[in-house]
């Protein structure tokens, strides 16, 4: 996955902090979920769900290919 050149402004919470700072970066959507799991205490579900939630809200704004 790539971040594409961005000028504008995000609001992110805790978790996709985490996750954008990883995304400078190249990463997998399975080395997202493996980060969060190691880093938060939350199951292999919400991990899954958080990270696709945040991967399509940022390709859905043209923010990562």
């Amino acid at each position: 996955m790539v971040i594409l050149n961005f000028n504008g402004i995000i609001t992110l919470n805790k978790t996709g902090k985490f996750l954008w700072e990883l995304l400078q970066t190249s990463q997998t959507k399975e080395t997202l979920v493996s980060s969060l799991l190691a880093h938060y205490n939350v199951t292999q579900d919400v991990a899954n769900a958080d990270v696709e939630e945040f991967i399509n809200n940022l390709q859905k704004n043209k923010i990562l290919e």
